[in-house]
């Protein structure tokens, strides 16, 4: 266990600086969260308050609150107390982040250790948040999208000059993920199948 490192894909890197630059600031997360009704306790609505409340973008509270979310995640999938899974990060961003940014932050980072092993243990209020996320797409199809399309096709007299009518299809198309995999669906609809959904 002492050895564990992780790989740190380089788009995160940006939420870890914040993350270390405002470490001082993280604590309140807790009553923040706690004061958000459960049934609107979504990643939007807590970014939104935090970025309130310490004065920062909410494009940047987001990324910090993403981040916190997925140590979570991290610290489950791996079977890690917070305290290991923080000297793994901070082994693997040694070994793997850029100078400049080991420079500027590392230390910082490190004196986040204390907020930083708070906010990931399972009692605190981000935990239960991301595992409600995490339950809610768990579930073998996600739907993204679905819209009806229609095919409008001319039918012609013999002669093959004038429109004598219409032949109209009705294809409802659904967008979804299946793992980690984009699929569509397409079925024919008739104007009764329209209707009945139109109802839902």
């Amino acid at each position: 266990m002492a050895s564990r490192t992780f790989q740190i894909p380089r788009n995160i890197l940006p939420a870890m600086a914040l993350l270390a630059q405002h470490y001082d600031k993280l604590s309140v997360l807790k009553s923040l969260v706690e004061d958000i009704p459960p049934e609107k306790r979504t990643r939007s609505a807590i970014a939104n308050q935090f970025a309130a409340q310490i004065g920062v973008s909410e494009q940047d509270a987001w990324q910090m609150v993403v981040q916190l979310m997925s140590f979570h995640q991290l610290r489950e999938t791996f079977a890690l107390s917070p305290s290991d899974m923080f000297d793994a990060i901070v082994r693997s961003l040694e070994r793997e982040a850029p100078l400049d940014w080991q420079q500027k932050n590392l230390k910082l980072w490190k004196d986040a250790r204390q907020t930083i092993e708070s906010i990931s243990k399972s009692d605190h209020p981000l935990y239960f948040v991301q595992k409600t996320l995490r339950l809610k797409y768990e579930h073998p199809n996600i739907l993204r999208d679905a819209s009806i399309l229609v095919d409008a096709r001319p039918v012609f007299d013999e002669a093959g000059t004038d429109i004598v009518q219409w032949a109209i299809d009705y294809v409802l198309q659904v967008d979804y993920h299946d793992g980690g995999n984009r699929r569509q669906l397409f079925a024919t609809l008739d104007i009764q199948d329209v209707r009945k959904l139109r109802l839902l």
